[in-house]
């Protein structure tokens, strides 16, 4: 059997985003096919890497055979090789928008003393809505990127620019993109379902009280902004999935979506509106004379927060770029 690097990248190229038993079954048979091709085209010759190249090019581009292996057309809104994607995307935003409607909502009516059968209501209809926006979200984005041109790496393309096959150093690992995803989703829930849930508690006159941390009426106000967070932290780490390695492309969405972040964060938390007047007077009636060391930590917790999230988009930009850079040059 012919060992050639041309070989297996095709190969890889073809069943990149095929599923792990019909990878192996699709593998198995492609290289068959191209060893009994390359013995018609050669006999007992060693091919050359022009006869190998001819043989290639009479299976088809990558993209044209894997669309045969799903026997998949153009008429679709979203195909191969986006599909499975689409559906492993979408079946962790859904399990995020659940767990984190039905977790945000219990203590939404926890703290608003909310009537049981009023709150599994708004429990339902919050998760229902959740699983719909989430739903419309992502089958978008996949449809934008299947319909718009968007190239995946190595199966638009011809012979001579197949993917190399990605060593383990230049792998992004799936669980980091699930992560980032997972993180995107309960942030954007947090904060556009129920951003009274980060409060502080404490008794006045003998009844208790919850004061938010936030201003809720500018939370609501720039749900906006909240809504961007989502769109282009489940953006750039659905294009890491994608490609699954430190590509070219995964560098300048990163980047691009990193600047964005930035910018409309620092739109977000540096309105002297945001923080909640009333929260410090919790924080005087429930630590009493330590209240004004405490007070002042919190009077800036929106700079100190703005300061987290501005260090991790830097480091996540000077990771990337890094990475990107070094196993582009291998």
């Amino acid at each position: 059997m012919v060992k050639n690097d041309l070989i297996e990248r095709y190969v890889y190229a073809v069943t990149k985003y095929m599923k792990a038993d019909l990878k192996k079954d699709v593998s198995a048979e492609l290289e068959t096919i191209i060893q009994d091709m390359l013995e018609e085209r050669c006999g007992d010759v060693m091919p050359t890497e022009h006869d190998i190249r001819v043989v290639l090019t009479e299976l088809g581009t990558p993209a044209e055979l894997a669309s045969k292996y799903k026997s998949e057309t153009q008429d679709c809104l979203i195909g191969q090789p986006y599909y499975n994607l689409y559906v492993y995307v979408l079946k962790i935003v859904t399990a995020c928008v659940i767990g984190g409607m039905l977790l945000a909502q219990i203590m939404a009516a926890v703290i608003s003393h909310t009537i049981w059968y009023i709150a599994i209501f708004r429990i339902i209809g919050g998760i229902f809505g959740g699983v719909l926006t989430g739903f419309a979200f992502v089958t978008l984005l996949f449809a934008f990127f299947y319909k718009r041109g968007i190239k995946v790496e190595g199966l638009s393309n011809g012979i001579d620019n197949l993917p190399p096959v990605p060593q383990k150093t230049n792998q992004i690992s799936k669980a980091d993109s699930i992560i980032g995803i997972i993180f995107s989703v309960i942030f954007t829930l947090v904060f556009l379902v129920c951003p009274q849930i980060i409060c502080i508690a404490f008794v006045k006159n003998g009844v208790s009280v919850y004061e938010p941390l936030f201003n809720l009426e500018y939370i609501r106000q720039t749900w906006y902004l909240i809504l961007a967070f989502g769109i282009l932290g489940i953006a750039k780490e659905s294009v890491k999935l994608i490609d699954g390695s430190y590509t070219q492309r995964v560098m300048i969405v990163t980047i691009i979506t990193n600047l964005i972040d930035g910018l409309l964060t620092f739109i977000w938390l540096l309105n002297g509106r945001i923080m909640n007047s009333a929260f410090f007077d919790g924080v005087e009636q429930l630590f009493g004379e330590n209240a004004e060391m405490i007070s002042k930590i919190f009077m800036h917790f929106n700079k100190l927060f703005l300061a987290i999230i501005i260090f991790a988009l830097a480091i996540n930009c000077i990771e990337t770029v890094v990475k990107s850079v070094k196993y582009s040059r291998k």
